[in-house]
Parts: C-alpha cells; sequence; structure tokens
C-alpha cells in the first residue's frame, strides 16, 4: 500500500501522498499513517451528501501543500477526484486525458460572507466540518476574493474508460478552477469593511475587533497587473479559489451483448465477474479441482486438494434416516451437512431445496465450516430459500474464519463487487490473498485479475500473470481465460 503523510491544520486533517485527502473528521481526531479504512459517520456527513449536488465548492480553506498539489497535477492532465461524503481525494495516479486552458477575464472582486451552518456547508463543504466551530465563536467567515481567470478543461465530460491507472475511486473530474487570490477571516464583516486590514494579523491572531485571518493566498497587488492578454496568470496571482467538478461519466458500451446474473461480456463471451468456490462436497472430503474427492494419504494427493478435509460425520452419506438422527439428536455438524447434499441433490431421499438450505445452516450453527460456505452459496443465489446476499456474506466470513479457504475466496467476491456488504477492493484482495495462500485455485485467479486490472492493489502485470496460470494450471477455465485477454499463453 502507498504510505501516507499526516499533516495536522487548524481546519482538521489531510492526508498527502501519491493522492491528497481532505475531510471532516471528528474533533481532535488527527488522521493516521494507515491505509485508507471504510468510511465513518461524522459530523454533518449528512450535508455533505445534500453539498456534492454544488459541484463549484470554494477551495480557500484548504492547506496551501493541497492547493499546490493540485496546482500541480493540472500541468499534467486533467485531474480525477474521489468525492465521497465529507471527503474529496485528489487522485494523482489516476490519469484523465486532456488539458486546462487559461482564460482571463476582466479583473473582479467578490465577497462571500457565511453565517450560519447552511451557507458554510453551501459554499465549502469540504472543509466545513472543521469550521463549525470557529463559525460558531466568531458569528461569521468571510472570503474576499480577486479574480482575474480560470482555467478551463477542454472537455465537459469524461467517461469512466477513459481514465486510466489507478482510477476505480474516480467519481469526479475537475472542469474548470478560479484563480486569483484571496483572504479568507472570521469576525464580524463590519470589522474589514470599516478599515481595519487583515495584513496586520497574523494567521490566527485576533486584533480588539475580533477579526481572525484564517488562510490567505495570493497578492492583490499583483492581481492589479492582469490583463486580457494574458496566458496565465500573472505571478504571485495564481492561487485557486474555487473548482468546478463533473461526475465521471458512464463507461461507453463495449458491445451490445446482454449477459445475465454476475456476469459480463470479457470480449469473446459472458464471464464470470469474478470466479467462485460454489462446490458442494460432503464433509470428509475434499475440492480438488472441478471434484469432491476423498482425501489421500500420499503428500503430493493432498497439496493438489485445494481444501482441507473437514471432520467425517457419523452416519453413512445416502442414509438419510441416520443422518437425520445424527444430525437432530446427536447434534453432529458433519451429519447436518451430508444430509443437506442429499436433500440438494435427491439421493437416499426426496430432493427439498428448502430443506437443504435449513439443513446447511444448522449445519453452520453447530461449527461446520464447510456447511457454513454451502449455506452462504444457498443465500447469495436464493437456492430453497430468498436471495440474501448480505446473510450470505455473514455466512462466508464465518466459514473463512473457521479455515474453509473457498469462503474466503467467496466473500472476497462480494467485498470487490460490493453485493451485501460494502465495497471495499484492498479488503478483497486480502481475501483472495488468503485463499490462494491455502490452496483455493479460485483465490489465486481472483488474485491474479486484481494485480492485472489494479483494483485494491498497485498493477502488476507480471505479478497478476503468475496468479493466473498457477490457477489455470490448476483447473480453472476462468482464469485461462483471464490470460487469453491478456495474450499470454497458458
Amino acid at each position: 500500500m502507498r504510505a501516507l503523510l499526516a499533516a495536522s491544520v487548524a481546519l482538521g486533517s489531510v492526508l498527502v501522498s501519491g493522492a491528497a485527502s481532505l475531510g471532516c473528521p471528528k474533533p481532535g481526531v488527527v488522521a493516521k499513517a494507515v491505509r485508507p479504512q471504510p468510511s465513518v459517520t461524522v459530523p454533518g456527513e449528512a450535508r455533505c451528501g445534500v453539498a456534492q449536488g454544488h459541484a463549484e465548492p470554494l477551495v480557500v480553506e484548504w492547506p496551501a501543500s493541497v492547493r499546490a498539489k493540485l496546482e500541480a497535477l493540472t500541468r499534467k492532465g486533467l485531474v480525477a477526484v474521489r468525492w465521497e461524503g465529507c471527503e474529496l481525494e485528489v487522485l494523482a495516479s489516476c490519469k484523465v486525458p486532456g488539458a486546462y486552458a487559461w482564460t482571463p477575464i476582466t479583473r473582479k472582486d467578490d465577497r462571500v460572507s457565511m453565517r450560519d451552518q447552511d451557507e458554510l456547508w453551501a459554499n465549502v463543504p469540504i472543509g466545513a466540518g472543521g469550521l463549525e466551530g470557529k463559525l460558531a465563536r466568531s458569528g461569521a467567515l468571510h472570503v474576499r476574493m480577486t479574480i482575474v481567470g480560470r482555467w478551463q478543461a477542454d472537455r465537459d465530460v469524461v467517461r469512466a474508460d477513459e481514465l486510466d491507472g489507478d482510477c476505480v475511486r474516480a467519481t469526479h473530474v475537475v472542469t474548470a478552477m478560479a484563480a486569483g487570490a484571496f483572504d479568507f477571516w472570521a469576525g464580524a464583516e463590519a470589522t474589514v469593511a470599516g478599515g481595519a486590514s487583515i495584513a496586520s494579523y497574523g494567521a490566527g491572531g485576533k486584533s480588539a475587533s475580533s477579526a481572525e485571518l484564517i488562510n490567505r493566498d495570493g497578492d492583490v497587488a499583483a492581481c492589479a497587473k492582469s490583463s486580457l492578454a494574458d496566458k496565465t496568470p500573472p505571478d504571485g496571482c495564481g492561487a485557486l479559489l474555487r473548482i468546478e467538478l463533473s461526475k465521471v461519466g458512464a463507461a461507453k458500451p463495449e458491445t451490445t451483448h446482454e449477459c445475465t446474473g454476475k456476469t459480463a461480456w470479457d470480449g469473446k463471451q459472458c464471464a464470470a465477474l469474478v470466479v467462485g468456490s460454489g462446490l458442494e462436497c460432503p464433509a470428509g472430503y475434499v475440492v480438488a479441482g472441478n471434484e469432491c474427492q476423498k482425501p489421500v494419504a500420499s503428500a503430493s494427493a493432498s497439496a493438489s486438494a485445494a481444501h482441507p478435509p473437514a471432520a467425517a460425520p457419523i452416519c453413512s452419506y445416502g442414509d438419510a434416516v441416520e443422518c437425520t438422527r445424527s444430525c437432530e439428536i446427536h447434534g453432529d455438524a458433519a451429519s447436518c451437512n451430508d444430509l443437506a447434499l442429499m436433500l440438494s441433490r435427491g439421493e437416499g431421499v426426496a430432493a427439498d431445496e428448502k430443506k437443504a438450505t435449513a439443513f446447511y445452516v444448522r449445519a453452520c450453527d453447530l461449527g461446520s465450516a464447510i456447511g457454513c460456505n454451502n449455506a452462504g452459496m444457498r443465500l447469495e443465489y436464493g437456492r430453497g430459500t430468498p436471495k440474501d446476499e448480505a446473510t450470505a456474506a455473514t455466512l462466508y466470513a464465518k466459514a473463512c474464519d473457521a479455515g474453509w479457504p473457498g469462503a474466503c475466496n467467496n466473500l472476497g467476491r462480494m467485498v470487490i463487487n460490493g453485493w451485501g456488504v460494502p465495497k471495499d477492493e484492498p479488503r478483497a484482495v486480502d481475501l483472495f490473498r488468503k485463499g490462494c495462500g491455502q490452496g483455493e485455485i479460485g483465490a489465486c485467479a481472483n488474485l491474479g485479475w486484481c494485480y492485472v486490472r489494479g483494483r485494491g492493489v498497485l498493477a502488476d502485470q507480471a505479478v497478476g500473470v503468475g496468479f493466473l496460470k498457477k490457477a489455470c494450471n490448476g483447473g480453472n477455465g476462468w482464469a485461462c481465460d483471464r490470460l487469453a485477454t491478456v495474450g499470454v499463453k497458458p
């Protein structure tokens, strides 16, 4: 994972590295140098969702280092960002085609005053959470701006398929930026309007008339030299004041082929988005390739099996009466699993999908890892029960924690796509890695594809192809197909 450098500032916490991130953490909480974690509910987050409808936020509250980061990136092309909740993250590793051009305007002076929280969140939604206290103490926040022009993108809409690099999290593209100079202060508006000079106060300093300078950039005197013939802003008058954001457009359809279920067209066929571990086996068996096999004693044969064997049942597979007694009277988890499988296949008993699912859940409750995985598959696809992806994910997690690697792969599928659980690609990669390390070929296939596509991990085709080859050679056809899409022979 990329390292994140935490820098604490008066307005909140800012993470600066390959991606610069602005948010509204709880008061007193400083950003930590850790890999990004799932978003948490913070004061004002509900307002952020409303504020995102306003796509021209001021950025005067941003620390100079973060505005400088954005300004530097604009020299290389258009800039993609992730704007979710109260957080805006500049995605330095996401390349967007296009360029910005300077459009000078007749110099204009503007002032924005924020006297209540609604006005605060409407104008500075990204940093509002860190300014609510200052607004409450001072009664008003003010921005005085001198605007000399705009950096304008050469396109208004960018499609998702046009992005290149680490762009999975991109939600918006910066399409314009107003530039010039500004003062941002707290206190009564009359204080400054009456003649008191903000320049006489140090950053954070207060005068007898209670004007407090919060932030400043650019030189008004330098802005006076601007003209309509400028190709760039005058030196000293290029501070970013406001940005305009446009949502990333939907990807251009590559084909009109319609695929069903959890599949997508890969250029040749409707292929699974990720490969699952969907084979139901009796307790005491192992999954080897696409078959359920009895474990054998030789080390080489054991190494080829994807899963360690579960505990053998005390009943004989196919004897429904004995397995029912062992499950319901003796509470034998393995017998419950095998009874469920018999009910699913109609072997030794009339097929009954509803009862099969119920006995898989019973096996899981009694501690059977394979039972939890089998129950999860039932709920994920709605076999013998209404479809319930959230509960399926919970069952997969229980089975994964209990040592069933196929469940780690199945949970990873859910997590990487946001099926029944919050989407979290780095966590999915960890799950695929865990399953692959324990011999689950499907997990190796998914891990390899994550490396190839840069999903949840830095893209590395060589590493990805290695995992895909391992899975393909282990009999996973999906992995072989993925190798073909990147022009590699198994």
